[in-house]
């Protein structure tokens, strides 16, 4: 499943924070456990610090590696070389230097509880920043377990498991994330393309599906629904022309036609089911959006653009008289077609009164009639019927997913 031809999927490249990352204010030595520093390392510590203050950040790092030379220092005064240092290189953006230097003052076990967990954060930071990501997840779950769950460290664990190609875990800690998120109001757009693209590097396309439907419920774009419906159709190959005229009605009703194609494709399908309302709505709107009517199929869009609207300015005419036969059968399909015909026209009431009447006389397939219906009802802005309607299709059909659509349209 590797190349799933996503577009979204294949170009994001996640939007992941590789640069610099918010490592925060520098901190300051802790003075809780303040202990006793000889002159041979106090003197060249505060030498560093007064030359850090004036931005002279080699020279301090010179004068702090003077203190951290003298032999036979105490724990206390390897710490306070260390965290020293470690905020100078912090200052001058050393990054990996700082890195390794406040990690081996955490080793010294000088620091506070609430210190200690607060140093590991800023580890995972910036080991982050620096790509080392093993050393970021490991200091990022260490900072978890002990703080409990922090969206900005859970970010950088995924992010780093992404980056370092553990696809799996990456999505374990992204659902985990995008949990959290629930929780508390707001999941980042961000969050669910990491998913998307860690599920499309194992090849999970159900994942891959299930990602972009978070996408599209929490910052639906046509984009999304482009890559979405791409697969929808893959599990719809084979079906109907109904089934694929409606895959390009619901494609119209989110924005997401892709190209002149896709117009042309509805209008030629919709005149080929009796449907020109359904061709002149499409058309009309490729026109609209500058792709029917312009480049060397011009000619060819406005010879379809002449159809669809003499045929269904005749069918508009006719369809009051055509009810009216469909009525008097004995059977309820052509009700059905003309309740759907109604639909075409947006005009709803009539579509309802139609499509139930043929449902009661009874259909030859009642998934199509019922999905009818739930359209018709959606139309007329009434989502509590059309759920209704929906529910009664039969499960894994063709005219289950297209509800599933309409469904999933109307929760956002």
């Amino acid at each position: 499943m590797k190349k799933l031809n996503i577009v979204s999927a294949i170009t994001i490249s996640l939007m992941l924070a590789t640069g610099v990352v918010g490592i925060g204010p520098v901190f300051q030595p802790s003075q809780a456990v303040a202990q006793s520093v000889s002159p041979e390392v106090g003197r060249p510590l505060q030498s560093a610090r007064e030359l850090a203050e004036q931005k002279k950040f080699n020279e301090a790092i010179a004068e702090a590696k003077k203190a951290d030379a003298v032999s036979k220092k105490s724990d206390y005064e390897a710490y306070m070389v260390n965290e020293i240092l470690g905020s100078i290189y912090l200052q001058a953006r050393q990054y990996s230097n700082a890195a390794s230097t406040l990690e081996k003052s955490l080793s010294l076990g000088q620091l506070s509880a609430e210190d200690t967990v607060a140093r590991t954060k800023l580890l995972a930071q910036i080991f982050y920043q620096e790509k080392n990501y093993g050393k970021a997840v490991e200091y990022g779950q260490s900072y978890i377990n002990e703080a409990g769950e922090d969206q900005d460290i859970l970010v950088i664990i995924s992010q780093s498991q992404y980056l370092s190609k553990q696809y799996t875990a990456a999505v374990g800690t992204t659902q985990r994330l995008i949990r959290s998120g629930q929780r508390s109001g707001g999941v980042n757009e961000s969050w669910l393309q990491l998913l998307m693209s860690s599920q499309f590097e194992l090849g999970n396309e159900d994942g891959v599906k299930d990602a972009l439907e978070l996408l599209i419920r929490y910052h639906p774009q046509p984009r999304y629904w482009r890559d979405y419906l791409q697969l929808v159709e893959k599990g719809l190959r084979g079906g109907t022309t109904k089934t694929a005229l409606d895959v390009l009605r619901f494609r119209l009703s989110v924005g997401a036609m892709r190209d002149a194609k896709d117009y042309t494709d509805m209008a030629e399908l919709a005149l080929q089911e009796g449907l020109p309302g359904d061709a002149k709505r499409a058309l009309e709107k490729g026109k609209a959006e500058g792709v029917i009517g312009s480049g060397p199929q011009a000619g060819r869009h406005d010879r379809l653009m002449t159809m669809a609207t003499e045929r269904a300015a005749e069918d508009s005419a006719s369809l009051s008289a055509g009810e009216s036969e469909a009525a008097a059968m004995a059977t309820g399909d052509a009700d059905v077609r003309f309740g759907e015909a109604y639909w075409t026209y947006g005009q709803y009431d009539a579509a309802i009164a139609a499509i139930q009447r043929g449902i009661d006389k009874g259909v030859e397939n009642m998934n199509d009639a019922q999905l009818r219906l739930g359209l018709a009802y959606l139309g007329a802005g009434d989502k509590a019927n059309a759920t209704a309607a929906f529910k009664k299709i039969a499960a894994d059909t063709p005219e289950s997913i297209i509800a599933s659509l309409w469904t999933l349209k109307g929760s956002i």
